[in-house]
């Protein structure tokens, strides 16, 4: 009967054994597949990573650009202003000047218009007398 029992008891140790065993390789088998999942995500976080990387990169070139071409567009424009402001002060100049002159003559015109007729008579005769 000891053996018996002795028997049941190494059995029982067998089983036990083997069941933690295969609890173990499943533990393993599982942690195998975790593993290999994370690594997997891993992979496609990095190539996302360097995707996102070379998107910045070529958005930060793009944006470089485009300030490049404001700031030679505002330059532009600025020089149009002074060059508009440059003629806007011309026509204005010429404008007044020939406004002076043709009030000049207009008075000119008109006090030699309104004198007394024997002024302008007067004049005449001087004229001809100092010949």
């Amino acid at each position: 009967m000891h053996a018996c029992v002795f028997r049941r008891n190494h059995q029982r140790a067998l089983d036990s054994l083997q069941t933690s065993l295969e609890a173990e390789a499943r533990g393993k088998a599982e942690a195998m597949r975790m593993k290999k999942k994370l690594e997997q995500d891993f992979n496609e976080l990095e190539a996302a990573l360097d995707s996102a990387n070379r998107g910045r990169a070529e958005a930060d070139k793009s944006i470089k650009k485009l300030q490049q071409q404001i700031r030679e567009q505002q330059q532009q424009v600025l020089y149009n202003i002074r060059e508009h402001a440059n003629a806007i002060c011309t026509v204005y100049t010429v404008s007044v000047t020939s406004r002076a002159a043709f009030a000049c003559e207009a008075t000119k015109f008109a006090s030699e218009r309104k004198g007394p007729p024997c002024s302008r008579r007067y004049h005449n005769l001087v004229g001809t007398l100092t010949l």
